[in-house]
């Protein structure tokens, strides 16, 4: 009896272990093997940076779209103004000395026409496919840069933003799925949502047609390395929602309670005024 109920628990572990197993990513090292597969589309990387302790540490990435990603060098220093891009796609192993669930995220970096102080704030990123279908993604916050860029006879002034979006399993599922990429860009940063004002990181045409084919190549890679199961998308993208609109009604609320506080920090200040001008006579 003991051994039955022994090997029922055995069972039930090794079970338990390979759901678990199912839905984990590959380990770096078989990272590294399967990039192997595929030199010329992804090159592992280890870049030295500062640890969460201060220390130099390497920290571990593929790059999913060419060695540096695709950068454009635009406008002149006789214009004034920068026209400059970049965006890559790469996955995130971490810290040589440490064990973190692997991500892929988007790197980007963009002029625009102003700096936030007026009022340029970017929103979204589009990526664009053949068919015309467009999938929108949250820029999840930016840095802002202002740079001078000297030149022979005149300078350019550069309104820099930059920033990282870390890809849930959906959004890469979703672009991986949906088929080959044409254009990706982010809005102006003045009407938010506008796609009639954007900042394209690719030339339309056949120009960047190689650039964009790695980059629907990155994607199907991402899905492999990451070993995303496409049974779950479907629960992950309804847990998504939901957490989305948590954050929604959350901010709502934060709004309301601050509206209430200066109401009433406005009506105890009338009142205030008030009695000041009963004292004063003013008023009966």
């Amino acid at each position: 009896m003991m051994k039955k109920i022994f090997c029922l628990i055995a069972v039930c572990f090794l079970f338990f272990c390979n759901i678990k197993n199912v839905h984990a990513a590959m380990t770096y090292e078989e990272a590294l093997r399967y990039q192997k597969l595929y030199p010329d589309e992804i090159y592992a990387r280890k870049v030295k940076m500062k640890d969460t302790y201060g220390e130099k540490n390497n920290i571990r990435v593929f790059n999913l779209l060419k060695k540096e990603g695709v950068l454009h060098t635009g406008g002149s220093t006789m214009g004034g103004k920068g026209e400059r891009t970049g965006i890559n796609l790469l996955i995130n192993y971490g810290f040589e000395d440490e064990e973190i669930e692997p991500y892929a995220y988007i790197r980007w970096a963009a002029d625009l026409e102003g700096s936030p102080e007026g009022n340029y704030a970017p929103e979204k990123m589009f990526i664009v496919f053949e068919d015309g279908f467009i999938k929108t993604i949250d820029l999840q916050g930016w840095e802002y840069k202002y740079q001078q860029l000297m030149g022979w006879f005149s300078t350019m002034w550069c309104h820099t933003y930059g920033g990282r979006i870390k890809l849930s399993d959906v959004d890469i599922y979703d672009i991986y799925s949906h088929g080959k990429i044409s254009a990706v860009s982010i809005d102006d940063g003045v009407k938010g949502d506008n796609l009639n004002g954007v900042k394209h990181f690719f030339y339309s045409g056949t120009k960047d047609s190689e650039e964009k084919e790695l980059l629907t190549k990155g994607f199907a890679h991402a899905v492999k390395i990451l070993e995303i199961d496409p049974n779950t998308i479907e629960q992950k993208r309804i847990a998504l929602e939901k957490e989305a609109e948590n954050k929604r009604i959350e901010k709502v609320k934060k709004e309301v309670e601050k509206e209430i506080r200066e109401e009433m920090e406005r009506e105890a200040l009338k009142k205030q005024i008030l009695e000041e001008m009963k004292a004063k006579g003013e008023i009966k």
